[in-house]
């Protein structure tokens, strides 16, 4: 339901491209961003929209949760400016007034709200295809990283670093959730010696619970891949 304006369906290609991209906040206050083919004009102001493309930008972990009828939704489109840009202003408090174009601040209809800037903009997406092999060290894993800027050419053999230094944790969980081991590395690879997986587990295992995260310097630790790897 639009307060005011309309949408429009769109080429598949237009939305994978960021065309039609809308805002949902949950019961927990976090966005996720998700963009939409698809638009049909059900009643007046009322659109039901299809074809979705749910958690982009880093808010898939957002996209995982339900969300109520009734939860608030922004249209993001050129009409939007951003208050904070930049890892200086993470942390720091604004004032701001928003009057109708043409009135000054001190107008009756402006707004003053106050507002601080985040870091979830920064902070690193989660690995992906993370891998586990048994050797006869441990257990070697791997995975691969992503970045956040520019990381969209097809042709580089490697996406940017996008951060100051390249670090990630890996916590090796027990089927509980509960924390056996925590391994820090800085490349996107590690080993879990053997030594210390029969010290947590007393076996060798066939399967771990792992969480991962990439840590920036700016930001603290990106999203967290979670699972059940298996271990070849």
């Amino acid at each position: 339901r639009l307060a005011g304006g309309a949408v429009a369906s769109v080429a598949d290609e237009a939305a994978l491209a960021g065309a039609n991209t809308l805002a949902i906040r949950g019961p927990d206050g976090a966005w996720e961003l998700l963009s939409f083919a698809e638009a049909t004009l059900v009643s007046a102001g009322v659109w039901r929209i299809s074809r979705l493309l749910r958690g982009l930008f880093g808010s898939e972990a957002a996209a995982a949760r339900p969300v109520a009828a009734g939860a608030p939704v922004v249209v993001l489109d050129a009409s939007l400016t951003p208050l904070f840009q930049g890892a200086d202003e993470v942390g720091a408090g604004a004032l701001f007034r928003i009057s109708p174009a043409g009135r000054d601040h001190s107008d009756p209809a402006a707004v003053g709200f106050s507002a601080i800037g985040g870091s979830a903009a920064l902070k690193p997406l989660a690995p992906v295809h993370l891998r586990a092999r048994r050797t006869a060290a441990g257990v070697a894993m791997d995975w691969i990283r992503r970045s956040r800027r520019g990381g969209d050419n097809w042709e580089a053999l490697e996406v940017p670093l996008a951060e100051e230094s390249e670090a990630y944790r890996l916590d090796i969980l027990s089927g509980a959730g509960a924390l056996k081991r925590s391994l820090a590395t800085s490349a996107p690879a590690c080993l879990y010696v053997a030594v210390d997986e029969l010290a947590d587990f007393g076996a060798a295992q066939t399967a771990m619970n792992l969480r991962l995260v990439q840590i920036s310097r700016a930001a603290g630790d990106g999203a967290a891949f979670v699972g059940l790897v298996p271990i070849a």
